[in-house]
C-alpha cells in the first residue's frame, strides 16, 4: 500500500491514461505535477463515500436513500490520524471500502472538499482512499483543488 500527504504546489496539466487506482498510487509514490493535475480532473465529477457516525443521520433515513441537508442537520464524520498524527477526514472511491463499514454517505468530490473547509474544529486535511493506495491533502491544497476545478 502506498500513501502520501501533500501540501500545496502548482503544476502543469498533462492527461494520463492511468486508472484511478494507478493515479492515486502515482501521486503518493512519485508526486509528479501531471499526476496531481490528472487526479484533480478525474475526481472533479466523481462521487466519493464518506464514513459517518450512524447515529448522527436523521432517524427516518433508509440505506440508499438520497437526502438533502441544511444547516439544521449536523452529520458527524469519522476522522482518521495520519502517520504524523494530523486529523484527516477520509473518503473512499469505492463503496465497499473497509473504512465505510460503520456507515457512510455518498457525495460529489467537490462537495466533500467544500464541506471539509467548514468543519469546526478544522482538520489538517482530507484523505482520498483508493482500493489499496491513499493520498492526503492539507487544507491549503484543498483550497487549491477547488480553485483549479472551478475555473471551468
Amino acid at each position: 500500500m502506498k500513501m502520501g500527504i501533500f501540501s500545496l504546489f502548482s503544476g502543469a496539466k498533462v492527461a494520463s491514461k492511468l486508472n484511478l487506482e494507478e493515479l492515486i498510487y502515482n501521486v503518493a509514490e512519485f508526486q509528479r505535477d501531471e499526476d496531481f493535475q490528472d487526479l484533480y480532473r478525474r475526481m472533479e465529477n466523481s462521487e466519493v463515500f464518506v464514513p459517518v457516525v450512524q447515529s448522527s443521520l436523521p432517524l427516518d433515513v433508509k440505506p440508499g436513500q438520497r437526502i438533502t441537508t441544511d444547516s439544521s442537520v449536523s452529520i458527524r464524520m469519522h476522522t482518521v490520524r495520519a502517520p504524523d498524527g494530523q486529523s484527516l477526514i477520509p473518503c473512499a472511491t469505492q463503496q465497499d471500502s473497509p473504512i465505510l463499514k460503520s456507515g457512510y454517505v455518498g457525495m460529489r468530490w467537490v462537495g466533500f472538499l467544500e464541506m471539509s473547509l467548514k468543519v469546526d474544529p478544522p482538520p489538517y486535511g482530507v484523505l482520498l482512499q483508493g482500493q489499496r493506495s491513499w493520498v492526503a491533502f492539507d487544507l491549503a491544497r484543498v483550497r487549491h483543488i477547488l480553485k483549479v476545478t472551478s475555473r471551468k
